[in-house]
Protein backbone atom coordinates (compact mmCIF):
# COMPACT_ATOMS: atom_id res chain seq x y z
CA UNK A 1 0.00 0.00 0.00
CA UNK A 2 1.40 3.41 -0.98
CA UNK A 3 0.85 6.90 0.34
CA UNK A 4 -1.41 7.71 -2.56
CA UNK A 5 -4.19 5.90 -0.69
CA UNK A 6 -4.01 8.62 1.94
CA UNK A 7 -3.89 11.56 -0.42
CA UNK A 8 -7.62 12.40 -1.08
CA UNK A 9 -8.60 15.71 0.43
CA UNK A 10 -10.65 15.66 3.60
CA UNK A 11 -14.28 16.81 3.55
CA UNK A 12 -15.02 20.04 5.37
CA UNK A 13 -15.89 19.77 9.08
CA UNK A 14 -19.34 21.24 8.53
CA UNK A 15 -20.31 18.39 6.12
CA UNK A 16 -23.82 17.17 6.74
CA UNK A 17 -22.79 13.53 6.09
CA UNK A 18 -20.86 11.74 8.73
CA UNK A 19 -17.79 14.04 9.01
CA UNK A 20 -15.56 11.48 10.81
CA UNK A 21 -16.05 8.56 8.41
CA UNK A 22 -13.37 9.70 5.91
CA UNK A 23 -10.97 10.36 8.79
CA UNK A 24 -11.69 6.93 10.21
CA UNK A 25 -11.11 5.20 6.87
CA UNK A 26 -7.91 7.13 6.29
CA UNK A 27 -6.64 6.50 9.83
CA UNK A 28 -7.39 2.79 9.57
CA UNK A 29 -5.53 2.59 6.27
CA UNK A 30 -2.61 4.46 7.84
CA UNK A 31 -2.58 2.08 10.80
CA UNK A 32 -2.64 -0.96 8.53
CA UNK A 33 0.12 0.48 6.36
CA UNK A 34 2.28 1.49 9.32
CA UNK A 35 1.97 -1.98 10.84
CA UNK A 36 2.91 -3.50 7.47
CA UNK A 37 5.90 -1.13 7.18
CA UNK A 38 7.08 -2.03 10.67
CA UNK A 39 6.73 -5.74 10.03
CA UNK A 40 8.51 -5.54 6.68
CA UNK A 41 11.28 -3.47 8.23
CA UNK A 42 11.73 -5.96 11.07
CA UNK A 43 11.84 -8.84 8.61
CA UNK A 44 14.43 -7.04 6.47
CA UNK A 45 16.54 -6.18 9.52
CA UNK A 46 16.24 -9.71 10.89
CA UNK A 47 17.23 -11.17 7.53
CA UNK A 48 20.23 -8.83 7.33
CA UNK A 49 21.29 -9.80 10.86
CA UNK A 50 21.04 -13.51 10.08
CA UNK A 51 22.99 -13.00 6.89
CA UNK A 52 25.75 -11.11 8.68
CA UNK A 53 25.73 -13.61 11.55
CA UNK A 54 26.50 -16.45 9.11
CA UNK A 55 28.98 -14.26 7.30
CA UNK A 56 31.50 -14.51 10.12
CA UNK A 57 31.80 -18.27 9.66
CA UNK A 58 32.20 -17.89 5.91
CA UNK A 59 34.94 -15.27 6.37
CA UNK A 60 36.76 -17.47 8.90
CA UNK A 61 36.56 -20.45 6.56
CA UNK A 62 37.81 -18.32 3.69
CA UNK A 63 40.79 -17.07 5.73
CA UNK A 64 41.65 -20.62 6.82
CA UNK A 65 41.44 -21.96 3.28
CA UNK A 66 43.51 -19.04 1.99
CA UNK A 67 46.18 -19.74 4.61
CA UNK A 68 46.29 -23.41 3.66
CA UNK A 69 46.42 -22.52 -0.02
CA UNK A 70 49.23 -20.01 0.44
CA UNK A 71 51.22 -22.58 2.39
CA UNK A 72 50.67 -25.17 -0.33
CA UNK A 73 51.52 -22.64 -3.04
CA UNK A 74 54.70 -21.65 -1.20
CA UNK A 75 55.75 -25.29 -0.99
CA UNK A 76 54.87 -25.71 -4.66
CA UNK A 77 57.02 -22.70 -5.57
CA UNK A 78 59.91 -24.25 -3.65
CA UNK A 79 59.48 -27.55 -5.48
CA UNK A 80 59.24 -25.82 -8.88
CA UNK A 81 62.38 -23.82 -8.04
CA UNK A 82 64.17 -27.07 -7.11
CA UNK A 83 63.12 -28.72 -10.39
CA UNK A 84 64.25 -25.65 -12.34
CA UNK A 85 67.60 -25.61 -10.55
CA UNK A 86 68.14 -29.30 -11.21
CA UNK A 87 67.15 -28.79 -14.84
CA UNK A 88 69.64 -25.92 -15.07
CA UNK A 89 72.42 -28.07 -13.59
CA UNK A 90 71.60 -30.87 -16.02
CA UNK A 91 71.57 -28.38 -18.90
CA UNK A 92 75.05 -27.15 -17.99
CA UNK A 93 76.37 -30.70 -17.75
CA UNK A 94 74.80 -31.70 -21.06
CA UNK A 95 76.30 -28.63 -22.78
CA UNK A 96 79.73 -29.49 -21.39
CA UNK A 97 79.47 -33.02 -22.71
CA UNK A 98 78.18 -31.75 -26.05
CA UNK A 99 81.22 -29.50 -26.40
CA UNK A 100 83.46 -32.38 -25.31
CA UNK A 101 81.84 -34.68 -27.89
CA UNK A 102 82.42 -32.17 -30.67
CA UNK A 103 86.04 -31.72 -29.59
CA UNK A 104 86.62 -35.48 -29.36
CA UNK A 105 85.07 -36.18 -32.75
CA UNK A 106 86.98 -33.30 -34.34
CA UNK A 107 90.24 -34.58 -32.89
CA UNK A 108 89.53 -38.12 -34.13
CA UNK A 109 88.55 -36.81 -37.57
CA UNK A 110 91.85 -34.96 -37.78
CA UNK A 111 93.72 -38.13 -36.81
CA UNK A 112 91.81 -40.19 -39.38
CA UNK A 113 92.58 -37.57 -42.01
CA UNK A 114 96.27 -37.98 -41.21
CA UNK A 115 95.92 -41.74 -41.63
CA UNK A 116 94.04 -41.26 -44.88
CA UNK A 117 96.71 -38.97 -46.30
CA UNK A 118 99.61 -41.24 -45.30
CA UNK A 119 100.79 -44.17 -47.47
CA UNK A 120 102.76 -47.14 -46.15
CA UNK A 121 106.52 -46.60 -46.69
CA UNK A 122 108.09 -48.57 -49.56
CA UNK A 123 111.14 -50.80 -49.16
CA UNK A 124 113.79 -49.12 -51.36
CA UNK A 125 115.46 -51.29 -53.99
CA UNK A 126 118.60 -50.64 -55.93
CA UNK A 127 116.58 -48.79 -58.56
CA UNK A 128 114.41 -46.80 -56.12
CA UNK A 129 114.91 -43.34 -54.74
CA UNK A 130 116.14 -43.08 -51.22
CA UNK A 131 112.81 -41.43 -50.20
CA UNK A 132 110.34 -44.09 -49.04
CA UNK A 133 107.59 -41.41 -48.81
CA UNK A 134 107.53 -40.65 -52.52
CA UNK A 135 104.35 -41.00 -54.57
CA UNK A 136 102.91 -44.53 -54.92
CA UNK A 137 104.15 -46.73 -57.70
CA UNK A 138 102.07 -47.19 -60.85
CA UNK A 139 101.58 -50.87 -60.09
CA UNK A 140 97.93 -51.24 -59.00
CA UNK A 141 98.90 -54.21 -56.86
CA UNK A 142 101.46 -52.19 -54.99
CA UNK A 143 100.99 -51.84 -51.24
CA UNK A 144 101.50 -48.12 -51.61
CA UNK A 145 98.23 -47.77 -53.49
CA UNK A 146 96.65 -47.94 -49.99
CA UNK A 147 96.67 -45.48 -47.08
CA UNK A 148 97.21 -46.23 -43.42
CA UNK A 149 93.45 -45.82 -42.83
CA UNK A 150 92.89 -48.92 -44.97
CA UNK A 151 94.57 -51.01 -42.31
CA UNK A 152 92.50 -49.92 -39.26
CA UNK A 153 89.35 -51.62 -37.97
CA UNK A 154 86.72 -49.32 -39.51
CA UNK A 155 83.68 -51.37 -38.29
CA UNK A 156 84.86 -51.22 -34.69
CA UNK A 157 85.51 -47.50 -35.04
CA UNK A 158 82.05 -47.00 -36.56
CA UNK A 159 80.50 -48.80 -33.58
CA UNK A 160 82.22 -46.35 -31.23
CA UNK A 161 81.02 -43.37 -33.29
CA UNK A 162 77.48 -44.73 -33.34
CA UNK A 163 77.56 -45.37 -29.59
CA UNK A 164 78.80 -41.83 -29.00
CA UNK A 165 76.15 -40.23 -31.23
CA UNK A 166 73.35 -42.37 -29.76
CA UNK A 167 74.35 -41.58 -26.16
CA UNK A 168 74.66 -37.88 -26.97
CA UNK A 169 71.23 -37.85 -28.66
CA UNK A 170 69.62 -39.64 -25.71
CA UNK A 171 71.33 -37.23 -23.31
CA UNK A 172 69.90 -34.26 -25.21
CA UNK A 173 66.50 -35.98 -25.21
CA UNK A 174 66.74 -36.28 -21.42
CA UNK A 175 67.51 -32.57 -21.23
CA UNK A 176 64.49 -31.76 -23.39
CA UNK A 177 62.31 -33.90 -21.11
CA UNK A 178 63.67 -32.09 -18.06
CA UNK A 179 63.13 -28.68 -19.69
CA UNK A 180 59.60 -29.62 -20.71
CA UNK A 181 58.87 -30.79 -17.17
CA UNK A 182 60.20 -27.53 -15.71
CA UNK A 183 58.14 -25.40 -18.11
CA UNK A 184 55.01 -27.47 -17.49
CA UNK A 185 55.29 -27.11 -13.72
CA UNK A 186 55.90 -23.37 -13.99
CA UNK A 187 52.85 -23.04 -16.24
CA UNK A 188 50.71 -25.07 -13.83
CA UNK A 189 51.81 -22.82 -10.97
CA UNK A 190 50.90 -19.63 -12.86
CA UNK A 191 47.55 -21.14 -13.88
CA UNK A 192 46.36 -21.38 -10.28
CA UNK A 193 43.20 -19.34 -9.72
CA UNK A 194 44.41 -15.98 -8.36
CA UNK A 195 43.39 -15.24 -4.78
CA UNK A 196 40.52 -12.83 -4.16
CA UNK A 197 41.78 -9.25 -4.03
CA UNK A 198 38.66 -7.60 -2.54
CA UNK A 199 38.68 -9.30 0.87
CA UNK A 200 39.40 -6.04 2.71
CA UNK A 201 36.67 -4.27 0.80
CA UNK A 202 34.17 -6.99 1.74
CA UNK A 203 35.22 -6.82 5.39
CA UNK A 204 34.80 -3.03 5.40
CA UNK A 205 31.33 -3.38 3.91
CA UNK A 206 30.38 -5.99 6.50
CA UNK A 207 31.43 -3.63 9.30
CA UNK A 208 29.46 -0.82 7.69
CA UNK A 209 26.34 -3.01 7.61
CA UNK A 210 26.89 -4.01 11.23
CA UNK A 211 27.16 -0.35 12.22
CA UNK A 212 23.88 0.43 10.43
CA UNK A 213 22.10 -2.45 12.15
CA UNK A 214 23.45 -1.29 15.49
CA UNK A 215 22.29 2.26 14.71
CA UNK A 216 18.84 0.92 13.73
CA UNK A 217 18.65 -1.12 16.91
CA UNK A 218 19.52 1.88 19.08
CA UNK A 219 17.52 4.63 17.37
CA UNK A 220 15.41 3.80 14.34
CA UNK A 221 13.65 0.75 15.75
CA UNK A 222 12.46 2.79 18.71
CA UNK A 223 11.39 5.62 16.46
CA UNK A 224 9.45 3.21 14.20
CA UNK A 225 7.66 1.84 17.28
CA UNK A 226 6.82 5.33 18.47
CA UNK A 227 5.42 6.29 15.07
CA UNK A 228 3.36 3.10 14.90
CA UNK A 229 2.07 3.81 18.37
CA UNK A 230 1.16 7.41 17.41
CA UNK A 231 -0.73 6.22 14.33
CA UNK A 232 -2.57 3.70 16.50
CA UNK A 233 -3.54 6.36 19.07
CA UNK A 234 -4.83 8.60 16.30
CA UNK A 235 -6.98 5.80 14.98
CA UNK A 236 -8.35 5.11 18.49
CA UNK A 237 -9.12 8.81 18.88
CA UNK A 238 -11.02 8.96 15.60
CA UNK A 239 -12.86 5.73 16.43
CA UNK A 240 -13.82 7.04 19.88
CA UNK A 241 -14.89 10.44 18.48
CA UNK A 242 -17.27 8.79 16.04
CA UNK A 243 -19.42 7.52 18.91
CA UNK A 244 -19.39 10.82 20.75
CA UNK A 245 -20.36 14.41 20.16
CA UNK A 246 -17.32 16.36 18.89
CA UNK A 247 -16.86 20.04 18.71
CA UNK A 248 -15.73 21.88 15.69
CA UNK A 249 -12.37 22.43 17.40
CA UNK A 250 -11.91 18.70 18.11
CA UNK A 251 -12.78 17.88 14.53
CA UNK A 252 -10.22 20.34 13.28
CA UNK A 253 -7.51 18.79 15.49
CA UNK A 254 -8.36 15.32 14.23
CA UNK A 255 -8.18 16.56 10.66
CA UNK A 256 -4.75 18.11 11.30
CA UNK A 257 -3.45 14.87 12.79
CA UNK A 258 -4.80 12.92 9.83
CA UNK A 259 -3.06 15.29 7.39
CA UNK A 260 0.25 14.49 9.11
CA UNK A 261 -0.13 10.74 8.57
CA UNK A 262 1.39 10.72 5.02
CA UNK A 263 4.61 12.34 6.25
CA UNK A 264 4.83 9.84 9.13
CA UNK A 265 4.31 6.96 6.77
CA UNK A 266 6.83 8.44 4.34
CA UNK A 267 9.47 8.43 7.08
CA UNK A 268 8.61 4.82 7.90
CA UNK A 269 8.85 3.88 4.21
CA UNK A 270 12.29 5.50 4.06
CA UNK A 271 13.44 3.35 6.96
CA UNK A 272 11.96 0.27 5.26
CA UNK A 273 13.69 1.14 1.99
CA UNK A 274 16.95 1.58 3.84
CA UNK A 275 16.49 -1.72 5.69
CA UNK A 276 15.69 -3.51 2.45
CA UNK A 277 18.75 -1.94 0.85
CA UNK A 278 20.90 -3.12 3.75
CA UNK A 279 19.36 -6.58 3.52
CA UNK A 280 20.04 -6.70 -0.23
CA UNK A 281 23.59 -5.56 0.39
CA UNK A 282 24.01 -8.19 3.10
CA UNK A 283 22.71 -10.89 0.77
CA UNK A 284 24.95 -9.73 -2.07
CA UNK A 285 27.90 -9.51 0.32
CA UNK A 286 27.18 -13.01 1.60
CA UNK A 287 27.08 -14.23 -1.97
CA UNK A 288 30.40 -12.55 -2.73
CA UNK A 289 31.91 -14.18 0.34
CA UNK A 290 30.48 -17.54 -0.69
CA UNK A 291 31.91 -17.06 -4.17
CA UNK A 292 35.28 -16.09 -2.69
CA UNK A 293 35.20 -19.15 -0.42
CA UNK A 294 34.37 -21.42 -3.35
CA UNK A 295 37.16 -19.81 -5.37
CA UNK A 296 39.56 -20.36 -2.47
CA UNK A 297 38.48 -23.99 -2.18
CA UNK A 298 38.87 -24.43 -5.92
CA UNK A 299 42.34 -22.90 -5.66
CA UNK A 300 43.08 -25.23 -2.75
CA UNK A 301 42.04 -28.23 -4.84
CA UNK A 302 44.22 -26.99 -7.68
CA UNK A 303 47.13 -26.49 -5.29
CA UNK A 304 46.67 -30.00 -3.87
CA UNK A 305 46.58 -31.46 -7.37
CA UNK A 306 49.65 -29.44 -8.28
CA UNK A 307 51.45 -30.62 -5.15
CA UNK A 308 50.67 -34.23 -6.06
CA UNK A 309 51.93 -33.54 -9.57
CA UNK A 310 55.06 -31.93 -8.13
CA UNK A 311 55.79 -34.98 -5.99
CA UNK A 312 55.51 -37.18 -9.07
CA UNK A 313 57.55 -34.64 -11.03
CA UNK A 314 60.40 -34.77 -8.52
CA UNK A 315 60.49 -38.55 -8.93
CA UNK A 316 60.37 -38.12 -12.71
CA UNK A 317 63.19 -35.57 -12.58
CA UNK A 318 65.24 -38.04 -10.54
CA UNK A 319 64.59 -40.74 -13.17
CA UNK A 320 65.59 -38.32 -15.95
CA UNK A 321 68.81 -37.45 -14.15
CA UNK A 322 69.58 -41.14 -13.53
CA UNK A 323 69.00 -41.84 -17.22
CA UNK A 324 71.19 -38.88 -18.16
CA UNK A 325 73.96 -40.09 -15.85
CA UNK A 326 73.81 -43.55 -17.44
CA UNK A 327 74.30 -41.93 -20.84
CA UNK A 328 77.10 -39.76 -19.48
CA UNK A 329 78.74 -42.95 -18.22
CA UNK A 330 78.48 -44.42 -21.74
CA UNK A 331 79.94 -41.23 -23.17
CA UNK A 332 82.78 -41.32 -20.67
CA UNK A 333 83.72 -44.92 -21.46
CA UNK A 334 83.39 -44.22 -25.20
CA UNK A 335 85.61 -41.17 -24.77
CA UNK A 336 88.22 -43.34 -23.11
CA UNK A 337 88.04 -45.85 -25.96
CA UNK A 338 88.32 -43.12 -28.58
CA UNK A 339 91.19 -41.49 -26.71
CA UNK A 340 92.98 -44.85 -26.55
CA UNK A 341 92.36 -45.41 -30.27
CA UNK A 342 93.52 -41.91 -31.13
CA UNK A 343 96.68 -42.44 -29.11
CA UNK A 344 97.13 -45.81 -30.83
CA UNK A 345 96.61 -44.22 -34.24
CA UNK A 346 99.14 -41.56 -33.32
CA UNK A 347 101.66 -44.22 -32.36
CA UNK A 348 100.73 -46.07 -35.55
CA UNK A 349 101.51 -42.97 -37.61
CA UNK A 350 104.73 -42.33 -35.69
CA UNK A 351 105.81 -45.96 -36.14
CA UNK A 352 105.31 -45.75 -39.90
CA UNK A 353 107.20 -42.48 -40.00
CA UNK A 354 110.02 -44.05 -38.04
CA UNK A 355 109.85 -47.08 -40.34
CA UNK A 356 110.42 -44.85 -43.33
CA UNK A 357 113.34 -43.20 -41.62
CA UNK A 358 114.76 -46.60 -40.66
CA UNK A 359 114.45 -47.80 -44.23
CA UNK A 360 116.25 -44.69 -45.40
CA UNK A 361 119.01 -45.30 -42.85
CA UNK A 362 119.36 -48.95 -43.85
CA UNK A 363 119.45 -48.06 -47.54
CA UNK A 364 122.24 -45.59 -46.89
CA UNK A 365 124.07 -48.21 -44.82
CA UNK A 366 123.77 -50.79 -47.60
CA UNK A 367 124.95 -48.32 -50.22
CA UNK A 368 127.89 -47.26 -48.10
CA UNK A 369 128.78 -50.90 -47.36
CA UNK A 370 128.59 -51.78 -51.06
CA UNK A 371 130.85 -48.87 -51.93
CA UNK A 372 133.37 -49.95 -49.30
CA UNK A 373 133.24 -53.52 -50.62
CA UNK A 374 133.97 -52.40 -54.16
CA UNK A 375 136.82 -50.16 -53.00
CA UNK A 376 138.26 -53.03 -50.95
CA UNK A 377 138.09 -55.39 -53.95
CA UNK A 378 139.85 -52.84 -56.09
CA UNK A 379 142.59 -52.48 -53.44
CA UNK A 380 143.00 -56.24 -53.21
CA UNK A 381 143.30 -56.55 -56.96
CA UNK A 382 145.86 -53.80 -57.00
CA UNK A 383 147.88 -55.49 -54.27
CA UNK A 384 147.59 -58.82 -56.07
CA UNK A 385 148.96 -57.37 -59.27
CA UNK A 386 151.77 -55.65 -57.43
CA UNK A 387 152.66 -58.91 -55.65
CA UNK A 388 152.68 -60.81 -58.96
CA UNK A 389 155.06 -58.28 -60.48
CA UNK A 390 157.38 -58.49 -57.47
CA UNK A 391 157.45 -62.27 -57.59
CA UNK A 392 158.05 -62.37 -61.28
CA UNK A 393 161.01 -59.98 -60.97
CA UNK A 394 162.49 -61.97 -58.15
CA UNK A 395 162.21 -65.23 -60.03
CA UNK A 396 163.81 -63.73 -63.07
CA UNK A 397 166.69 -62.42 -60.99
CA UNK A 398 167.32 -65.32 -58.71
CA UNK A 399 165.54 -68.32 -60.13
CA UNK A 400 168.32 -69.49 -62.41
CA UNK A 401 170.62 -69.78 -59.47
CA UNK A 402 168.49 -72.15 -57.49
CA UNK A 403 167.78 -75.82 -58.17
CA UNK A 404 164.64 -76.43 -60.17
CA UNK A 405 163.06 -78.81 -57.68
CA UNK A 406 163.59 -76.30 -54.88
CA UNK A 407 162.03 -73.53 -56.93
CA UNK A 408 159.05 -75.71 -57.68
CA UNK A 409 158.66 -76.62 -54.03
CA UNK A 410 159.01 -73.18 -52.35
CA UNK A 411 158.65 -70.49 -54.96
CA UNK A 412 156.63 -71.42 -57.99
CA UNK A 413 153.87 -73.22 -56.01
CA UNK A 414 153.33 -70.45 -53.34
CA UNK A 415 150.53 -67.96 -53.84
Amino acid sequence: MSLSALSPSLPPAHSTSQPLLPLLIQSKKALFLSESLCNDTERAVHSAKETLRGLGGVMSAERWVKGAVEKAVEEARGTVAEVRERESDLSKEVKQWKVACIARLSSMDARLLELESTHPPAVPSAHDSLDPFQAPADDPGSLRQHTLRDFIDEPALEVLFQTLCTARGELEEALRASSSLSRSLGHRLTQLTPPSKNALEREREAKELERWLDHYQREKAEKMAEELESVGRHYEQVLTAQNEEVTEEDLELLEQDTEELPSVLAEMEEVLAEARSMNDRSTALRQRHNDALEAARSRQAQAEQLFETLSASLALQTDIEAFAQSRISILSSTFESLATLEEYFGSYLTAHTELGRELQRRKRHEDEFEELRREFERAIEQRRLEEADLRKGWEEKWGEWLPRDLMEMYVSGSS
